[in-house]
């Protein structure tokens, strides 16, 4: 009884640490291409995407779904997924088509993606605006 008694908590140390996982993956983040027509918001490894319409920043099916073992598996197609630093690369499984997108660490506040309300999310033109505030304001 005393080795059971014993054994009790660390069982249960064991149990709590091997259920704590936070779901992050590297891949957690932001992403866009470099002029910014795509963006990719990944949280816990599901994929919201984002891409410049005429006025605003539109959610898209293509890219949005769930990576898992390296894999992102949407509605429409099946990438393999590959980060090479602050690169992040989809390879299209069906086409070959590779699209890349950089990882974004400051990306202006007013670009920030609110994923409840993606029609809040400004277009490209306010887009360049702002990045042109911002490079001239340094």
């Amino acid at each position: 009884m005393l080795l059971h008694r014993t054994l009790q908590p660390l069982l249960i140390i064991v149990l709590l640490l091997t259920g704590c996982d936070t779901g992050k993956t590297d891949y957690d983040g932001d992403w866009s291409t470099d002029d910014f027509v795509l963006y990719l918001n990944v949280n816990e490894g599901k994929v919201t995407a984002y891409q410049a319409g005429t006025n605003a920043f539109e959610k898209t099916p293509l890219f949005a779904g769930k990576i898992q073992d390296d894999t992102l598996r949407t509605g429409l197609a099946t990438f393999l997924v590959h980060k090479e630093g602050n690169l992040l690369k989809l390879k299209d499984t069906r086409t070959g088509n590779v699209y890349t997108v950089k990882r974004q660490y400051n990306l202006p506040e007013r670009l920030i993606v609110d994923q409840g309300r993606a029609g809040d999310v400004p277009g490209r033109a306010l887009f360049w605006q702002t990045l042109q505030d911002e490079l001239f304001s340094m």
